[in-house]
């Protein structure tokens, strides 16, 4: 897979459905008929995607909230999203 630049959004795939049950959110993907849970920090990342951030600013936004610094938070969030694309539940683009 080619790195995900960090200036990069990301839409959710057009068959997939998310819905968030308190800290978490559990994504749906209708066209293969298989979900997946989303932990709080994943859950986070999903809703920021979706609201159309990119993911520099998914990046420095949880850095600060969850006070750690933005090189560790990259790689976990990188780990995320590249996850998200190979499953096909969001789309790089516009």
């Amino acid at each position: 897979m080619t790195p995900v630049p960090l200036d990069a959004r990301f839409h959710v795939a057009r068959d997939v459905q998310s819905r968030r049950f308190h800290e978490e959110v559990v994504v749906l993907d209708l066209r293969r008929g298989e979900y997946f849970s989303l932990n709080e920090v994943g859950a986070r990342v999903w809703d920021a995607l979706s609201s159309g951030a990119t993911l520099r600013e998914v990046i420095e936004t949880l850095a600060v909230d969850y006070d750690t610094s933005v090189t560790q938070l990259s790689v976990d969030v990188l780990a995320v999203v590249e996850d998200l694309l190979r499953r096909e539940l969001v789309v790089q683009g516009d």
